[in-house]
């Protein structure tokens, strides 16, 4: 079974929504570098909630031997 979407995770979805609103204010306002913070954080949080979920994926998984 495929890892649950990290908008599933907690209030991620809500906080999603308030990263993006905040992305295009600062593209609205032409602040380079808070945009480029924002789409950063953004981003590296989506990777380790993904991380996170692939994770306990991966533990829920019986081992099965290697075969070459």
């Amino acid at each position: 079974m495929p890892p649950r979407p990290t908008l599933s995770v907690d209030q991620r979805w809500d906080d999603a929504l308030d990263e993006h609103e905040a992305l295009i204010a600062a593209i609205d306002r032409q602040d380079v570098e808070a945009a480029r913070e924002l789409a950063r954080a953004h981003m590296e949080t989506a990777r380790r909630i993904r991380l996170k979920l692939l994770r306990e994926g991966a533990l829920e998984q019986p081992l099965r031997p290697y075969v070459r």
